[in-house]
């Protein structure tokens, strides 16, 4: 990698009882340009697999996860929304950590808890009506990460820095919109699973797009 020519990011994966393993698409908004990331954890193999991309310099989003288990896949829909744009110049070699993918069931979340929610994706299946995935950058695998470019790229391996991806959506916007989106009708029924996932969709797109938390109205 000649260096102000190219930049290297890294990842690795941590699933949940179900998805083990994932590609992550990274996307230069400056050229459009999409790179993907394969990436394990190690219930699918001895240890986690981490990985690398060689890139152009510019801005980049964590733009798309899709996820997989032994028998089906499945995606993180709106990935995009969670985490804010990051910029790598020619010759940075950075990683982003541990892609960790947690589970809350709002059936089963105490209003209490409503608080610890943090951001949401849509249903895993329709036999999983309420239960949604959302994503979290933890540093579990940060020395396999390392140890892991040492081996492919020995010459890059004393220029790997950790990048700290930033939350593009405040957490607790995100609770107050869940409570919202389940909360009764006007006449007291109880909103349909698609419901409240098109309030909690449309909500984020607006979030998204204006920087507003549109429940705080």
């Amino acid at each position: 990698m000649e260096r102000g020519q190219a930049a290297v990011i890294a990842a690795a994966f941590e699933g949940n009882d179900e998805f083990h393993a994932s590609w992550l698409t990274l996307g230069n908004l400056d050229t459009s340009q999409l790179y993907k990331i394969y990436v394990q954890d190690e219930n699918i193999t001895a240890a986690a697999r981490t990985d690398s991309a060689v890139v152009s310099p510019g801005q980049y989003v964590v733009l798309a996860a899709e996820i997989y288990s032994k028998s089906r896949e499945s995606d993180v829909p709106m990935m995009r929304y969670w985490f804010a744009p990051f910029e790598v110049e020619g010759g940075d070699v950075v990683h982003l950590g541990t892609i960790k993918l947690d589970v809350i069931d709002h059936e089963a979340l105490p209003e209490s808890l409503l608080d610890q929610a943090t951001n949401l994706a849509k249903r895993l299946s329709t036999s999983d009506r309420n239960r949604y995935i959302y994503p979290t950058i933890a540093d579990t695998h940060d020395g396999k990460i390392a140890d892991d470019l040492a081996v492919r790229s020995p010459q890059l391996a004393g220029r790997l820095e950790k990048l700290e991806l930033d939350r593009r959506i405040d957490p607790a916007a995100f609770a107050r919109i869940i409570a919202e989106a389940y909360a009764p009708n006007a006449d007291g029924s109880a909103p349909s699973s698609e419901e409240a996932r098109a309030e909690i969709d449309g909500k984020m797109t607006i979030m998204f797009q204006t920087g507003q938390d549109p429940a705080a109205d």
